[in-house]
Formats: structure tokens, sequence, C-alpha cells
């Protein structure tokens, strides 16, 4: 049937059902359902938003691809009276009741879906709506769940069990009793859920509102089946081979509690896989090997490698107990418990609103492919941690979660949390509660990508193995530290990135923008240990410096243009190698790029413009080698100061640079200024320096270079084959004469071309 015929029959069908039963005086119990382009649109029933719009999505079906299908199973349209169903806010007990008992009338009766009309259903406080599989749960848009009032420090108002599947809750408000919720037993009241999945799978929640909640608008969660724990007193040294036999092993310890270990537990007649986890004094992320035994103590089969809380370990069939083995030195403070987990999976939330709840809007704690997209999530508060979505499992494990273009705002302290699990993809959010943490990912979090989102007026905190690419960052502060992280392809406004990392190279930054309009203190702050960053272009004016942080020996800093940056302020150059990089700064002020920090500082094939210092260096104890760079003064250099100041400094080899001052307006200075003017009588602060190759030019005759002031105890200085144009030498006698390199304890350098490696 082609489908504009097919259509028409949709739209007839109903109406041929009601003549039908009319004559008869029977009412109609049907309700299709059609998911037919432009027949449906929602709007929230929550309240204005930010600009007084609806809070939530408007949805109509064409724009939501996967939405639009062949037409499904007739619902039941519930009967109110004959189930004793209230639809006024009334009567809570017998409403839960008989909407309970209308759904499982239903499946038994053959329909796959029920429909509640229009109306306001309270549901009791000691109860909740309890689903059941293949099964969809629809509301009318103008229907709404209402928790009644209570004092509860956990409730559910409708629940999704983990021996239920394949369920569809669409449309209506589910609302909880916050504003009158009795909170006076002094907990924290964070346990009152709207929609509730507990190791549920293939479920879908869609086109609802979840509101007012005391705790979490939706809650995934697994079913954690607690089985027994292993102490120290149940542990000894050792391990076991491959045979299941044990063996000496100073390097392992394995269970000797039989009793603990068993099978024969009632759960394991249901649920035939077990799962090791919340491992104390044992490292999370280390692995362990389980054997599983006969009643005898035959031997039947051995797994290794495996993943605390995350490996579901099948048992075989004839297994009466197991034995499990830690790679550990002692049995010292060591516990670990057994559990048959049921996660719940393939859930899928999608065109929802989630809003105004006091914990979460939701909460995954112990979930699988997990499908979280297209919502509008916003105004979380009240307890902590106050987040539009928390992924969150303690000892249960969440996995392979999507959290795909969603709309967070006016959550209070959070809009994502990846605190545990691993493999989440964050993706096309838009993300702007003002001055929350907009996305945070604990160390506790691995293999997570973030690509695509806008994040605006908030925080970006990253702790390891995280991805985060191609993303705009709007007035951001974002921190990365940790290990295995990659940020790329940020476009950046008016924020700051910080680089923390923990280890060598944990952090990779590459194909970063940066504009800034005079709005924050810093741009980038490179701290922690040595990492790479590349081609990060910073463009415009912060209130402070645009560039600072210590940096790090082995920090490469390649293609790395500041342009435009805070003349006043200039910049506080980490330590690390540039390579082809450039630096200008506007005409606000005449400071230019300061090293203030200690160790090495190499500069191959870079720039520096500026309106009055091109370079200072002031810390005695760096080393500083700046090779085939330039610097380009536009202004003329002001008293005391010089293009290349160098202060203090352990050492300084300048080789075959151009330096260009041709604004100048005083002949009263010096391009190139060892040591501080008039601190001749002084003690020296600049002990070794290379000075050859260079090209000097200016406009009036100043001194080129200049080394008398050098102190008391200077050693000779090594200045040779440099050419000037309308500049002169200053030097001391002792530096006029040829001195070898390697008695002034220079480091020689490899500097044939631009961008060559500088020899350690």
């Amino acid at each position: 049937m082609k489908k504009t015929n097919r259509r028409i029959v949709y739209f007839l069908l109903p109406l041929f059902l009601f003549l039908l039963a009319a004559p008869l005086g029977v009412p109609p119990i049907i309700q299709l359902n059609y998911d037919i382009p432009g027949l449906f649109e929602r709007e929230s029933t929550v309240g204005a938003g930010r600009d007084g719009a609806a809070q939530g999505p408007i949805l109509r079906a064409e724009q939501n691809e996967g939405l639009v299908k062949e037409p499904e199973v007739p619902s039941y349209r519930v009967e109110l009276p004959r189930w004793g169903i209230h639809s006024d806010g009334t009567e809570p007990e017998a409403t839960t009741k008989g909407i309970n008992q209308a759904i499982r009338w239903a499946r038994d009766s053959g329909y796959e879906g029920v429909l509640l009309p229009a109306g306001t259903y309270l549901i009791s406080k000691d109860s909740r709506i309890e689903l059941v599989s293949h099964m969809r749960f629809e509301l009318d848009h103008a229907a709404v769940i209402q928790k009644e009032s209570n004092s509860h420090e956990r409730y559910d108002t409708l629940y999704i069990g983990e021996d239920v599947s394949h369920v569809t809750i669409r449309g209506g408000t589910y609302r909880g009793d916050r504003e009158d919720h009795d909170y006076s037993s002094g907990e924290t009241h964070e346990g009152g859920y709207g929609i509730v999945v507990i190791g549920g799978s293939h479920i879908i929640i869609e086109e609802v509102t979840a509101s007012h909640f005391t705790g979490d608008g939706i809650y995934i969660a697994a079913q954690d089946h607690y089985i027994d724990t292993l102490y120290t007193a149940d542990l000894e040294p050792g391990g076991i081979d491959q045979s299941g036999k044990a063996v000496p092993d100073s390097q392992r310890i394995r269970s000797i509690n039989k009793t603990k270990t068993s099978l024969r537990k009632s759960i394991f007649s249901e649920r035939r896989v077990i799962q090791i986890a919340r491992p104390q004094n044992l490292a999370k992320d280390s692995r362990f090997d389980i054997f599983f035994y006969t009643e005898n103590g035959g031997f039947l089969k051995a797994e290794n490698n495996l993943e605390f809380a995350y490996s579901n370990i099948p048992i075989p069939s004839k297994a009466d107990y197991y034995r499990v083995v830690f790679k550990q030195t002692g049995t010292k403070g060591v516990s670990v418990g057994s559990y048959a987990q049921v996660v719940a999976k393939d859930v899928v939330v999608r065109h929802s609103e989630m809003a105004f709840n006091r914990r979460q809007g939701i909460s995954v704690s112990g979930g699988e492919q997990i499908l979280i997209e297209n919502n509008t999530i916003h105004d979380t508060s009240g307890t902590a941690p106050e987040s539009g979505i928390d992924l969150e499992g303690g000892f249960l494990p969440n996995q392979s979660i999507q959290i795909k273009s969603n709309y967070f705002y006016n959550n209070k302290a959070y809009d994502i949390i990846l605190f545990d699990g691993k493999d989440a993809i964050v993706e096309g959010n838009r993300i702007e509660s003002k001055d929350a943490i907009g996305l945070a990912s604990t160390e506790l979090f691995t293999g997570a990508v973030v690509t695509g989102n806008t994040f605006v007026d908030n925080k970006v905190l990253v702790e390891r193995d995280l991805n985060f690419t191609n993303n705009t960052l709007m007035n951001v502060y974002a921190k990365f530290s940790g290990s295995n992280v990659i940020v790329e392809g940020l476009h950046m406004t008016d924020s700051t990135l910080t680089i923390d990392a923990k280890t060598t190279n944990g952090v990779e930054v590459n194909n970063v923008r940066m504009i800034n309009h005079l709005k924050q203190e810093h741009a980038l702050i490179v701290n922690g240990s040595a990492v790479k960053i590349t081609n990060l272009t910073i463009t415009g004016p912060t209130l402070l410096r645009s560039l600072t942080g210590s940096g790090a020996k082995g920090t490469v800093f390649t293609g790395l243009r500041i342009v435009d940056y805070n003349g006043i302020y200039g910049l506080d150059l980490p330590q690390g190698t540039y390579r082809d990089s450039f630096f200008q700064s506007d005409e606000t002020g005449d400071a230019g790029a300061v090293i203030n920090q200690t160790g090495r500082f190499i500069f191959v094939g870079c720039q520096f413009i500026s309106a009055g210092t091109g370079l200072t260096i002031a810390n005695a104890e760096s080393e500083i080698e700046l090779h085939h760079s330039s610097i380009k003064i536009t202004a003329s250099i002001g008293y005391g100061k010089a293009a290349i100041y160098v202060q203090a400094a352990q050492g300084i080899a300048l080789t075959n640079n151009e330096i260009n001052a041709e604004q100048l307006t005083d002949t009263n200075l010096a391009i190139i200024k060892i040591n501080e003017y008039g601190a001749s009588d002084k003690a020296y602060d600049v002990k070794n320096v290379l000075i050859k190759g260079n090209r000097i030019t200016t406009n009036l005759l100043v001194k080129g270079i200049s080394t008398i002031d050098a102190g008391i105890g200077a050693p000779p200085y090594d200045i040779s084959d440099n050419k000037m144009t309308n500049a002169e030498l200053e030097l001391r006698v002792v530096d006029i004469k040829e001195v070898d390199i390697k008695e002034v304890d220079i480091r020689e350098v490899d500097v044939k071309e631009v961008g060559v490696d500088v020899k350690e």
C-alpha cells in the first residue's frame, strides 16, 4: 500500500470504530497512535523560561527522526470509573491501585499500551505506578501524574524493575511534591524520584516533563544484588595456576573462605553471572582472575584479567564455589565485594523536560547503552550535587552512555557530571548554566569524548582520559589535568584555558582559537608537567596577561600566536620550547614578553612585536636560547628599558636573530642590555652570555649591545659577528676579545635553519 493511501486508512479507522460502537451505546475504548509527521506538537507545562517562552522543547514529529515509525498496536484508553481512578487530584490510594490494575489488565487482554486521558492523578505517598514488559504507558498532553505530599526520604512515582523490558513511557507531566514535602526529619530527602528504571532494559522515555521532585526527575540504575564481602581474614598470600591449583606467589593474594564464595545462594538460581566490585586497598584499575570449582573441588574454568564492577562473569553450570586472585603483595586492609548486578540497559530518554528537581534532572547509577538526547534540563537546585545529568554509579558500572543535543540552563552547581564509568559521548549540547560547572569529568571516568558542544558562562573541569574536541566556549574557565587528555579544535571567546598535566604529555592541545575583549584576566595558563601545544592562537587583550604559568621542562609550543595582547601587563612566558611562534602586543603599553620562571627556555623561528620591550629575562635560574627569530619594536623604547633586557639569567644564547627598532626618539638606551642599568658596582646576575650572528637595525645611534653594567665578578661574555645599522657596541674590555664558548659554559646548539631541534 502506498504511504498516502495508508495514511487515509489511519484517519478513517477511528471514525469507523466510533460509528460501529455508537449504535450499541458503548463508548469507544480504543486510542490509536500515529507517529505521522505533523500530527502532534507538545509544549512544556512547567512554566515560563528564561526569555518568557515556554520551558522545554516544542516537539514536532517531523523534527524527530526515530519517532516517525509505522503505526503501533492500539492502546487501551483507560476507563477511569471502571478502575476507580480519579482524575481530579484526589484519592491517591485508589488512583494508584486502579492505574496498576488497568496496566495489568491491558497487558493480559492483548494490548501493548495504555493511555490516561487529561486530568491530574494523585499517586499515593506509599506506593507507585509499576509498569510491565512490552507495554506503552502514555499520557494525554494535559495529564499530570502528581506525587502525594509526604515526608519520605525515598520514594518512586513510576517504577520499572529489573525483570521489565521493552517499555515506552510517553507524554504528560510527572510532578513531585517538592513544594509541599515535609523535610523536618533532617535528612537530605534527595531520594524522591519521578521516573525510575532499576535494572530494566529496552526502555524509551519520551515527550515527558519530570519536575519538582525532591531528588531526581529520572533515575536510571542497576539492581545491585549484594552477595558477600571478602576481608583480610578471608585471604592469603599466593596465586592459582591455570589448572586451578594453588601455587606460591609473593606478588599475589587469593581467597580461602569457600562459604563466602559459595554459589549455592538463591540469587544464583536466577542470575548465572557474578561481579567482583568495591575493592579496598586494591588498585581500582587493576585486574583479577577467578576460578570455578565443583562441590568436590574439581576445577571447572578460569576467567582472567577481569575488571572490577564491569566484568559480568558467567558461572559454569556445575560450579559450586569460586576463588579469586588479586595482584597484591599483602592482605592487610584488603576487602572486596561480590554481586549479581542487573544494570539498566538500552534506555533512551528523549524530547523531554526535566525541571525544578532538587538533586538531578537525570541520574545514571549503573547503566549501559544509555542515550539521553534532545531534552531540556534546567533549574536543578536544592541538594547536592544539583546537576542536570550525573553519571555516578559508585560500585555500579556505567558504560556506553551518550548525551546528545540537550539544552541545559539554570542548574545551580553542574550541568553534566561524568563522575565514574567509561565510554561516554557528550555531543551537540548547549550548556549554559551561569556560574555553574558545565562539565566535570573526574579521574574515575575513562574513555569520554566531548565534541561539538557550546558552553556559555560556566566552567569545564577535566581530570583524565577524555577527548575534548570541536567545542565552542564563551566566557568559560576550562581546566584540563591528569593524563590522556586531548584538547583540539576549540573556539573560545573571553575564556580561560588552563593546562595542568599530572603526567608528562598527559594533555595535548591542538588547533585552538581564542578571542578576547578585556573580560577575563588570562587566556592561557600552563602549569604542571610537560605538554605539547600546537597551533593555538590568542587574539585580543585580556585584563592582565594573556599567557602565564610555570610551564615545565619538555613543554613544546609550536605555532603559538598571541596577537594584540595587553601592552600594559605583557606576557609571562611559561617554561618550554617555542617554535615558529608569534607574539604581538597592542599599543596600550610598552610591556613585552617576560621570563620570570626558572628553567630552560628555547625560542626557534619566533617573532616578537611590541611597542616597547620585546623580551625581558628576570630570573637568575633561567637559561635562555633565542635563535633565528626576530624582534620588532614599533615605538620608542622607554628610559631604562631595552628590546632584549637580560636582568638576571643563568645563561643566555642569542644567535642569528633580526632586531629592528626604527621608531626611537631617545638615544640613551641599549637594544640588547645585559644586567640592569647602572648595576656595574653590584654583584652580577647574568652568568653566561653568547650573542653571535645577530642583525640590529635602528633609526638613531644607540647602544646595540651593552655589557658595561654586567656587575662585579661577571665572567667574560662571547659577543661576536653581529651586524648593526645605526647602532654600536658598548662592551667591557673582557667581552671584546674572543672567548671559547665552552669556557663560559654555554650549551652548543645546532641552528642551521629555522625550526630544527636545539640539542640538549
